[in-house]
């Protein structure tokens, strides 16, 4: 599992963190976390990626919001996304 404290920053609040994560989407190497509007109010969560990585997140204060970027490097990263209901 890998352990999350806190969110690094909102690919729609930052333009430098929205570069990055269009460039791991062009890549194939971003990973989305879907949840829904009960779980975004939690503090901790355990949650698995669109892709099965394992992850642990202690989301300190406030809410998840929708692009929320929970880990970015060269390799990859992983955003927030909102579970739509049909």
């Amino acid at each position: 599992m890998r352990r999350i404290d806190g969110v690094v920053g909102n690919r729609y609040d930052d333009p430098d963190i929205a570069g990055e994560i269009d460039t791991h989407e062009r890549a194939g190497t971003l990973e989305r976390v879907v949840i829904d509007s009960g779980e975004r109010k939690k503090s901790r969560l355990r949650v698995e990626t669109d892709t099965g990585t394992d992850l642990g997140i202690l989301a300190g204060e406030g809410e998840l919001r929708s692009g929320d970027v929970l880990f970015i490097d060269e390799d990859s990263a992983a955003i927030v996304t909102f579970e739509t209901r049909a």
